[in-house]
This record gives C-alpha cells, sequence and structure tokens, in this order.
C-alpha cells in the first residue's frame, strides 16, 4: 500500500479518483486481471491481449504512477532492462487487519480490493464469460439494525471461510480426478450505502400548471 501513497501525496489526489481511472479502458482492465495470474512484462502482457506492446506499455505506465500495480523484478537482456509488474492489491481484508489500520489505510485498501475484483468481472464480461453456467450474480440493498448488520457480517465471514474449505478440498478432487478446472472469480461485499436512504419519485413529479 506503500505505492499508492507515495504517488497519491506528488499531486494531491484522492484513492479514490486515482484507482477508479484503473476501471476506464478495456485494456487497463485486462491488464489488471492479467496480473492476477501472476508478474508479468508489458511485451509479456502485449502477447497476453493481443494487442500493440507500445499502447499496453503506456497503460502500464499509467496503472504504475496511480499506484496500482508495482514492480516485481528486473532482468537485464542485452542492453535493456526488462521490467515485471504484479499487482499489489490483497485478497481480503479481515476485522482484525481493520482494527489495526488508519482510516487512509482502509480506504486505499478498499479502493485496491474493488479495483481488483471489478477489474475482473469487466474483463469476464467483455470476454463474454457471465453467459456461461453456473454464474451467480446478485446484489441488493437493506435497512438493517445494527444488529443485523453484525449478523450479515458475521454470514458473509462464514461464506468466506466455506469457499477457502470448498477451495482446498478441490484441489484434491481435480488430482484424483484429472480435472484442470477453471479459475473463478468470488467476491464477497457488505458496506454502508453511499446514500442514506430511498430516492422519493414524489419528490421529481412535475407540479402541473397551477
Amino acid at each position: 500500500m506503500g505505492t499508492v501513497v507515495a504517488y497519491l501525496g506528488e499531486e494531491d489526489r484522492r484513492v479514490e479518483e486515482v484507482l477508479t481511472r484503473g476501471l476506464s479502458h478495456r485494456i487497463k482492465i485486462e491488464i489488471l486481471a492479467a496480473l492476477h495470474e501472476g508478474p508479468a512484462s508489458p511485451s509479456q502482457l502485449a502477447r497476453i491481449l493481443r494487442e500493440d506492446v507500445a499502447k499496453v506499455t503506456g497503460h502500464v505506465k499509467a496503472l504504475l504512477k496511480d499506484g496500482a500495480i508495482e514492480p516485481a523484478w528486473d532482468m537485464q537482456e542485452g542492453n535493456h532492462k526488462i521490467v515485471y509488474y504484479r499487482q499489489i492489491a490483497p485478497t481480503a481484508i479481515t476485522d482484525d487487519e481493520a482494527a489495526d489500520m488508519s482510516a487512509e489505510d482502509k480506504q486505499i485498501t478498499a479502493a485496491l480490493i474493488l479495483q481488483a475484483s471489478q477489474a475482473e468481472a469487466l474483463a469476464a464480461l467483455w470476454a463474454g464469460k457471465l453467459v456461461d453456467d453456473p454464474v451467480h450474480l446478485a446484489w441488493q440493498p437493506h435497512t438493517l439494525s445494527e444488529r443485523g448488520r453484525n449478523a450479515v457480517n458475521e454470514e458473509l465471514l462464514e461464506s468466506w471461510e466455506r469457499l477457502q474449505e470448498i477451495a482446498a478440498e478441490d484441489v484434491n478432487y481435480r488430482a484424483r480426478s484429472g480435472d484442470e478446472g477453471r479459475r473463478v472469480i468470488v467476491a464477497t461485499f457488505g458496506f454502508e450505502r453511499a446514500r442514506s436512504g430511498p430516492h422519493d419519485p414524489l419528490m421529481d413529479r412535475p407540479s402541473g400548471p397551477a
């Protein structure tokens, strides 16, 4: 997370503004998703994305400047230094981890997780993967008391832990069956809505002639 803090300090930009720019272009989205598979150089990313290397390099530089990715290592090839980049987004933030974070670090971590998960979702949408079965997509706002919010949080944590168990169990199943498997993205969110209440359509109804 230090990378993001450093770059934000240079131009005094909000982390929300900086990291949502990574979702503003299809090539940036696909770079972010590709780097979830492991570090890669711009030329490797260009081959993966089947795009011009100069175009991909420009988007990589923009993502690096915004702190969405960071250098992993570099290699010397002749007179050229080849830099490999990696994603820096964590896969989860627990209550215990959040308790030890400053408000700024929590905001940065949340922004990175949202950017990473949305990049995967949008890349899958571009690739037509969201029409395959099985796909589960759902969202819904609820009005909840503090007790209800805590109950939802506990349910999401239990679900997340069960997902880890399923993934671990499936390693053994794939080894026995020879099934190579497919990479699947599972994301869970539970957060307070930005708006405090529902929109009242009557407020926008034209009053009509006097």
